[in-house]
Protein backbone atom coordinates (compact mmCIF):
# COMPACT_ATOMS: atom_id res chain seq x y z
CA UNK A 1 0.00 0.00 0.00
CA UNK A 2 3.06 2.18 0.53
CA UNK A 3 6.37 0.97 -0.99
CA UNK A 4 7.82 0.88 2.41
CA UNK A 5 9.56 -2.25 2.73
CA UNK A 6 8.24 -4.05 5.74
CA UNK A 7 11.69 -6.29 6.43
CA UNK A 8 14.72 -7.12 4.93
CA UNK A 9 16.86 -10.36 4.71
CA UNK A 10 20.44 -9.96 3.80
CA UNK A 11 23.04 -12.75 3.29
CA UNK A 12 26.86 -12.83 2.52
CA UNK A 13 27.69 -14.16 -0.95
CA UNK A 14 28.41 -14.06 -4.62
CA UNK A 15 24.66 -14.03 -5.72
CA UNK A 16 21.63 -14.40 -4.35
CA UNK A 17 18.01 -15.44 -6.46
CA UNK A 18 14.26 -15.85 -5.79
CA UNK A 19 13.42 -19.68 -6.13
CA UNK A 20 9.69 -19.05 -5.20
CA UNK A 21 7.42 -16.45 -3.64
CA UNK A 22 4.98 -18.52 -1.38
CA UNK A 23 6.72 -19.27 0.68
CA UNK A 24 9.94 -17.28 -0.37
CA UNK A 25 12.62 -19.22 -1.24
CA UNK A 26 16.00 -17.75 -2.27
CA UNK A 27 18.79 -19.96 -3.69
CA UNK A 28 22.70 -18.31 -2.25
CA UNK A 29 26.05 -18.92 -4.11
CA UNK A 30 27.93 -18.65 -0.81
CA UNK A 31 31.22 -18.81 -2.97
CA UNK A 32 32.17 -22.83 -2.47
CA UNK A 33 35.45 -23.32 -4.82
CA UNK A 34 34.19 -26.72 -5.77
CA UNK A 35 30.58 -25.65 -7.38
CA UNK A 36 31.87 -22.06 -9.33
CA UNK A 37 28.79 -19.64 -10.53
CA UNK A 38 26.49 -22.24 -8.65
CA UNK A 39 23.59 -21.71 -5.81
CA UNK A 40 25.14 -24.05 -2.68
CA UNK A 41 22.43 -22.90 -0.14
CA UNK A 42 18.68 -22.87 -0.21
CA UNK A 43 16.99 -20.97 2.15
CA UNK A 44 13.36 -20.47 3.19
CA UNK A 45 12.81 -17.27 4.35
CA UNK A 46 9.48 -16.58 6.80
CA UNK A 47 7.15 -13.67 6.60
CA UNK A 48 9.44 -11.63 9.48
CA UNK A 49 12.23 -12.20 7.50
CA UNK A 50 13.49 -14.66 9.02
CA UNK A 51 15.39 -18.21 7.92
CA UNK A 52 12.46 -21.16 8.72
CA UNK A 53 14.63 -23.78 7.26
CA UNK A 54 17.92 -23.99 5.49
CA UNK A 55 19.60 -27.22 2.79
CA UNK A 56 22.93 -27.59 2.02
CA UNK A 57 22.64 -28.17 -2.10
CA UNK A 58 26.33 -28.81 -3.60
CA UNK A 59 28.75 -30.63 -1.12
CA UNK A 60 30.23 -33.92 -1.69
CA UNK A 61 28.33 -35.49 1.35
CA UNK A 62 24.85 -33.82 0.66
CA UNK A 63 22.04 -34.63 -1.47
CA UNK A 64 23.11 -32.58 -4.47
CA UNK A 65 20.04 -31.00 -5.93
CA UNK A 66 19.44 -29.40 -9.46
CA UNK A 67 18.01 -26.02 -8.95
CA UNK A 68 18.35 -25.32 -12.73
CA UNK A 69 19.52 -21.84 -12.42
CA UNK A 70 21.08 -20.32 -15.92
CA UNK A 71 24.17 -18.95 -16.19
CA UNK A 72 26.03 -15.89 -16.04
CA UNK A 73 23.24 -12.98 -16.68
CA UNK A 74 20.11 -15.03 -17.17
CA UNK A 75 19.14 -16.41 -13.71
CA UNK A 76 16.63 -18.34 -13.50
CA UNK A 77 15.60 -21.45 -11.36
CA UNK A 78 13.28 -23.47 -13.07
CA UNK A 79 14.17 -27.20 -11.90
CA UNK A 80 12.18 -26.04 -7.79
CA UNK A 81 8.45 -25.65 -7.87
CA UNK A 82 6.82 -25.32 -4.62
CA UNK A 83 2.97 -24.87 -3.65
CA UNK A 84 1.31 -25.58 -0.17
CA UNK A 85 4.07 -25.07 1.87
CA UNK A 86 6.14 -28.13 -0.24
CA UNK A 87 9.31 -27.61 -2.05
CA UNK A 88 10.00 -29.71 -4.66
CA UNK A 89 13.89 -30.93 -5.67
CA UNK A 90 15.28 -33.16 -8.01
CA UNK A 91 18.57 -34.90 -7.07
CA UNK A 92 21.67 -34.76 -9.55
CA UNK A 93 21.72 -37.96 -10.91
CA UNK A 94 25.80 -38.96 -12.57
CA UNK A 95 25.66 -42.09 -15.38
CA UNK A 96 24.38 -44.68 -14.01
CA UNK A 97 22.18 -43.52 -11.42
CA UNK A 98 18.40 -42.91 -10.90
CA UNK A 99 17.22 -39.27 -9.99
CA UNK A 100 14.75 -38.68 -7.54
CA UNK A 101 12.25 -35.76 -6.39
CA UNK A 102 12.43 -35.26 -3.13
CA UNK A 103 9.43 -32.81 -1.29
CA UNK A 104 10.26 -30.90 1.36
CA UNK A 105 8.88 -28.99 4.13
CA UNK A 106 9.51 -25.57 3.75
CA UNK A 107 9.12 -24.36 7.22
CA UNK A 108 10.84 -27.01 9.28
CA UNK A 109 13.09 -28.50 6.35
CA UNK A 110 12.88 -32.11 6.93
CA UNK A 111 11.98 -34.67 3.65
CA UNK A 112 8.06 -35.59 3.72
CA UNK A 113 9.11 -38.32 0.89
CA UNK A 114 10.75 -39.03 -2.31
CA UNK A 115 9.49 -40.43 -6.17
CA UNK A 116 11.63 -42.84 -8.60
CA UNK A 117 9.90 -43.51 -11.68
CA UNK A 118 9.39 -47.32 -12.45
CA UNK A 119 12.08 -48.00 -15.36
CA UNK A 120 14.08 -50.20 -16.26
CA UNK A 121 16.98 -47.86 -17.46
CA UNK A 122 19.49 -47.56 -14.79
CA UNK A 123 19.70 -43.34 -15.38
CA UNK A 124 17.29 -41.52 -15.35
CA UNK A 125 17.24 -37.72 -14.56
CA UNK A 126 14.06 -36.11 -13.26
CA UNK A 127 12.19 -32.40 -13.66
CA UNK A 128 9.40 -31.10 -11.21
CA UNK A 129 7.85 -28.76 -13.96
CA UNK A 130 5.08 -27.68 -11.45
CA UNK A 131 2.88 -28.17 -8.16
CA UNK A 132 -0.27 -27.03 -7.13
CA UNK A 133 -2.03 -28.05 -3.51
CA UNK A 134 -2.54 -31.36 -4.76
CA UNK A 135 0.07 -32.38 -6.78
CA UNK A 136 3.73 -31.97 -8.49
CA UNK A 137 4.37 -32.73 -12.32
CA UNK A 138 7.66 -34.26 -13.10
CA UNK A 139 8.93 -34.75 -16.40
CA UNK A 140 11.90 -37.34 -17.05
CA UNK A 141 14.96 -35.32 -17.96
CA UNK A 142 15.51 -35.40 -21.84
CA UNK A 143 17.73 -38.49 -23.51
CA UNK A 144 18.05 -38.99 -27.30
CA UNK A 145 17.35 -42.47 -26.96
CA UNK A 146 14.39 -42.35 -25.12
CA UNK A 147 11.46 -40.77 -24.93
CA UNK A 148 10.22 -38.56 -22.34
CA UNK A 149 7.49 -39.48 -19.72
CA UNK A 150 5.57 -37.15 -17.98
CA UNK A 151 3.99 -38.02 -13.95
CA UNK A 152 1.53 -36.31 -11.60
CA UNK A 153 2.45 -37.44 -8.57
CA UNK A 154 0.70 -36.91 -5.23
CA UNK A 155 1.57 -34.05 -3.01
CA UNK A 156 0.12 -36.22 -0.06
CA UNK A 157 2.32 -39.45 -0.10
CA UNK A 158 4.57 -39.51 -3.51
CA UNK A 159 2.56 -41.99 -5.43
CA UNK A 160 2.31 -41.51 -9.53
CA UNK A 161 0.19 -41.98 -12.29
CA UNK A 162 2.00 -41.20 -15.73
CA UNK A 163 0.36 -38.27 -17.77
CA UNK A 164 2.44 -38.60 -21.49
CA UNK A 165 5.04 -40.27 -23.00
CA UNK A 166 6.49 -39.14 -26.12
CA UNK A 167 7.88 -41.37 -28.95
CA UNK A 168 11.17 -42.63 -29.20
CA UNK A 169 12.48 -42.05 -32.84
CA UNK A 170 12.05 -38.62 -34.85
CA UNK A 171 13.09 -37.34 -37.95
CA UNK A 172 16.15 -35.29 -35.62
CA UNK A 173 17.77 -38.68 -35.50
CA UNK A 174 17.61 -38.28 -31.90
CA UNK A 175 14.31 -37.54 -29.25
CA UNK A 176 13.36 -33.50 -30.35
CA UNK A 177 13.39 -32.60 -26.68
CA UNK A 178 16.85 -33.54 -25.80
CA UNK A 179 18.19 -30.13 -28.11
CA UNK A 180 15.36 -28.25 -25.98
CA UNK A 181 16.01 -28.74 -22.54
CA UNK A 182 19.63 -28.39 -20.79
CA UNK A 183 21.20 -28.31 -17.36
CA UNK A 184 20.46 -24.45 -16.92
CA UNK A 185 16.49 -23.95 -17.57
CA UNK A 186 15.79 -20.09 -17.17
CA UNK A 187 13.20 -20.73 -19.36
CA UNK A 188 10.74 -22.53 -18.00
CA UNK A 189 9.28 -26.41 -19.14
CA UNK A 190 5.45 -25.89 -18.97
CA UNK A 191 2.61 -28.73 -19.20
CA UNK A 192 -0.60 -28.16 -20.38
CA UNK A 193 -3.55 -30.03 -22.01
CA UNK A 194 -1.75 -32.88 -22.19
CA UNK A 195 1.13 -31.20 -24.63
CA UNK A 196 4.83 -30.65 -23.07
CA UNK A 197 6.03 -27.53 -24.23
CA UNK A 198 9.55 -26.16 -24.12
CA UNK A 199 11.54 -23.13 -25.24
CA UNK A 200 14.70 -21.92 -25.81
CA UNK A 201 15.94 -18.01 -26.31
CA UNK A 202 19.25 -19.19 -27.88
CA UNK A 203 18.61 -22.26 -29.62
CA UNK A 204 22.02 -23.69 -31.52
CA UNK A 205 20.49 -26.09 -33.98
CA UNK A 206 19.34 -25.70 -36.71
CA UNK A 207 19.50 -21.91 -36.30
CA UNK A 208 20.66 -19.60 -33.58
CA UNK A 209 17.52 -18.20 -33.17
CA UNK A 210 14.40 -18.48 -29.95
CA UNK A 211 12.31 -21.86 -30.66
CA UNK A 212 9.02 -23.11 -29.15
CA UNK A 213 8.32 -26.49 -29.14
CA UNK A 214 4.79 -28.40 -28.10
CA UNK A 215 5.04 -32.08 -27.82
CA UNK A 216 1.85 -34.68 -27.94
CA UNK A 217 1.72 -37.69 -25.66
CA UNK A 218 2.51 -41.20 -28.39
CA UNK A 219 -1.19 -42.46 -26.85
CA UNK A 220 -3.36 -39.12 -27.22
CA UNK A 221 -5.61 -41.15 -25.32
CA UNK A 222 -4.20 -40.71 -21.94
Amino acid sequence: MTGEATWRYTTRGLGAWIVSAEPLIVAVDTGLRDFPDNPNSLRSVGTDGSVSAQWTLRTRNSDRYVLGCGEHYDRGCASAVSANGILYLATDNPVGTQGEIHALDARTGGKLWSFTPDTDHRSVGLVPVAADGESVTVMTRPESTRGTKVYRVSARDGSARLLLETTKASTFGSAPEEDMYGSFTEDPVIYADRRLFFHRKNFLAPIDAPMTMALAAADDSR
